[in-house]
This record gives C-alpha cells, sequence and structure tokens, in this order.
C-alpha cells in the first residue's frame, strides 16, 4: 500500500514500527528484563566472558520488539552488568 504523499517520513516510519528508541528509562527496563531472563549469560558477562553480552543484546532486542538501538543496548547492559 502506498503512503499518502502529504504524510510526513517520520509519521510513516513510526506507524511501521521503524524509529529507533532511544530513551534511557525503556532502554533501562529492556535491559533489566533481557538480564533477569537469561540470568546465566549476565552471569558469563560478569564473570569475563564479555561475548555472551550478544545473547541479552538480542535478547533486549526481543523484548523492545526491534525498536532499541543495539549499540546503544549493549552499552547499557555493560554499565547494569560492571563491565568496562
Amino acid at each position: 500500500a502506498r503512503e499518502l504523499i502529504h504524510d510526513r517520513d517520520e509519521d510513516v516510519a513510526q506507524r511501521r514500527g521503524m524509529l529507533i528508541v532511544r530513551d534511557e528509562g525503556l532502554l533501562a527496563k529492556w535491559c533489566e528484563q533481557a538480564i533477569s531472563e537469561n540470568t546465566r549469560s549476565a552471569d558469563d558477562v560478569r564473570a569475563g566472558k564479555v561475548a555472551a553480552i550478544g545473547r541479552l543484546v538480542g535478547a533486549a532486542m526481543k523484548i523492545s520488539q526491534g525498536q532499541g538501538d543495539a549499540q546503544a543496548i549493549r552499552a547499557k547492559l555493560m554499565e547494569m552488568l560492571g563491565v568496562k
């Protein structure tokens, strides 16, 4: 279906779920949920297995329904897990 010409790009992107969310509160919520649902991966990251962060980023992206910024989520997870 074609969008009406007078629609703003942002409106079209929002309706299609294509906008990336960078809201700190939402990022924290998604990351907290990903950590609580994936405790083994979180423990692995805390133990120095930084590669395990990928599982947590994937979980947070799933929770956000693809609307989160993966780099921002990764940084927030690292911060929350005490990894530099």
